[in-house]
């Protein structure tokens, strides 16, 4: 049967799947392994200690907001299409300006969070109470961090998704055993933001190193100070993304740092840092979940920039990264939407319960939005941003309205509702418009619609399931535990009948992607699924 990939694309494509397949790899362990960190987190720091560290953690996200200049979308992308060409010259041109801009930066924002650590304290954040000690070991982080984001896209962008993969295990576990041993001596929030910035220098190290190991296999260069126009280059492409990243993310960031404020003046010193911790899990959620479309946002970006550079016609191939991209993140986000309450009962404490709505409604926001999330990355790679800037601006207005009007209302319910909700759909409006004038995408309704009618049938399943086992006459931990179970394995069998009974995927598209897996680990598993869809289908369906 005939391939639906599109002609030419296959090597790309294979480089694609084992690239994502090493990230995932990398990543999905180092998601467990956050995860068993997030819980021992919340319940050794309880509901107001894991609040303050929210807190904490929202100052540095929102100093990295404003030096989020995009180096490492323009690395992914720089460095994937000069690395086609086997052109070292570039490619050590472009980690040189890269890295020169990013640490100029970093250095900069450091020095203002530091300088602003004792004013903050005392005046602006005197409510929640955070030391200027907190803030001021923040701020040593965000450089580390971005320093360690960027070489993370870097090496990706040169394709080495294993080893990044490796190091994010690495320091993912790393974190875990710094976080444990410092809180349990008695440092409490300190503690924690000491071993993640510890982690985040020692995966830094260990990722520039490989990053320039593998530049060195293209070529002979060197790494030197960039000229004028080199760092032209770099801000041309990332001085609109960071503007871009100001006005989304930074809003998101104000977000949480709003909402303590508010909380603190109307609910007190404690009850505002329970619900800032409440609050936080279901950050964490999105967190965790998000490195999934965040890791295929960087593969959309190396395959992007591999397409163009070839000269083939990307519609198709967009359009099946998207659905993939799509039908892949949408049914965790439902499980976890549906089984919020098993999970948070299961793992954490009462202190928590608060957090079941707000984990439910940021799996409901997250659905809404993810596919403009994935048009997003193609077009950043596409280099639109510039032109995309009065639409995020327009954006950051909208977000930032309904924040000021819903927080006073709805608390942390109207910061979900405003920043991820109302956001997300702006954002998906705003994608589709863009991309079909600027790049001619014209998405396949017709299979997306089928892989969301797909994942509201199999929201309605689960909740039955969760329904049915609730009643039986057993604990509520061993109930709790066999319904995320049962819920699993449901999915697992029920998620691809779905697909086939809505047409979300064909048999023929199926053949593409197994001949884009062909000699990859996920070989395997691929032919797996076909042949249970082959029983599901029958050959000839669809």
């Amino acid at each position: 049967m005939e391939s639906e990939v599109p002609e030419g694309e296959g090597s790309i494509g294979k480089r694609a799947t084992k690239t994502l397949y090493s990230l995932y790899l990398g990543y999905g362990l180092g998601a467990l392994i956050n995860i068993v960190t997030f819980i021992f987190m919340a319940k050794a720091l309880g509901a107001e200690g894991y609040g303050l560290y929210v807190f904490a953690m929202g100052f540095l996200s929102l100093l990295g907001s404003m030096g989020n200049f995009g180096i490492g979308s323009y690395l992914a992308s720089r460095l994937s299409a000069y690395s086609y060409k086997r052109d070292a010259a570039s490619i050590f041109n472009s980690i040189s300006s890269g890295f020169t801009v990013l640490i100029t930066v970093a250095l900069l924002l450091f020095a203002a969070g530091a300088l602003l650590s004792g004013y903050l304290s005392s005046h602006v954040f005197s409510g929640i109470k955070v030391a200027a000690l907190t803030l001021i070991i923040v701020s040593a982080m965000l450089p580390l961090a971005m320093i360690y984001s960027t070489a993370t896209n870097a090496l990706i962008g040169l394709s080495r998704g294993k080893d990044a993969g490796f190091v994010v295990i690495s320091v993912d576990a790393l974190q875990l055993m710094l976080i444990i041993l410092l809180i349990t001596n008695g440092l409490g929030v300190n503690g924690a933001l000491i071993a993640i910035a510890t982690g985040y220098a020692a995966g830094s190290a260990a990722l520039l190193f490989l990053v320039l190991r593998q530049t060195r296999r293209y070529g002979h260069g060197s790494l030197k100070i960039p000229n004028r126009k080199s760092l032209t280059d770099v801000l041309e492409f990332s001085a609109p993304l960071g503007a871009k990243n100001a006005l989304s993310s930074g809003i998101q960031n104000f977000g949480t740092i709003f909402l303590g404020i508010y909380l603190a003046s109307s609910l007190g010193e404690s009850a505002a840092k329970s619900a800032l911790g409440n609050y936080g899990v279901a950050l964490k959620s999105l967190a965790i979940i998000s490195i999934l479309y965040t890791t295929m946002g960087a593969v959309l970006l190396n395959v992007s920039s591999a397409v163009r550079t070839r000269g083939k016609e990307v519609g198709k191939s967009y359009n099946m990264a998207i659905k993939y991209s799509v039908m892949i993140t949408i049914p965790l986000m439902v499980y976890i939407g549906v089984f919020a309450r098993q999970i948070i009962s299961l793992f954490l404490s009462s202190q928590y319960l608060s957090s079941v709505f707000y984990v439910q409604l940021m799996a409901a926001a997250v659905i809404v939005s993810v596919i403009g999330n994935y048009i997003n990355d193609i077009l950043v790679s596409a280099g639109f941003t510039r032109k995309l800037l009065y639409y995020y601006l327009f954006s950051a207005v909208i977000e930032l309205i309904s924040l000021l009007a819903l927080v006073p209302y709805l608390g942390a319910s109207g910061a979900i509702i405003a920043l991820f909700m109302i956001g997300g759909l702006v954002n998906v409006a705003f994608s589709i418009r863009v991309s079909r004038k600027f790049i001619g995408l014209r998405l396949n309704y017709s299979q997306l619609l089928g892989a969301y009618a797909s994942n509201a049938t199999l929201a309605l399943g689960l909740f039955a399931i969760s329904m049915a086992i609730s009643h039986t006459p057993l604990s509520a931990g061993f109930v709790y535990l066999i319904t995320l179970a049962t819920g699993a394995v449901v999915l697992l069998l029920l998620y691809p009948a779905l697909l086939i009974a809505t047409r979300a995927i064909t048999r023929s598209e199926l053949t593409g992607v197994i001949k884009m897996t062909d000699g990859t680990a996920l070989a395997a598993p691929v032919k797996f699924i076909a042949r249970y869809i082959d029983l599901l289908g029958g050959r000839n369906g669809r």
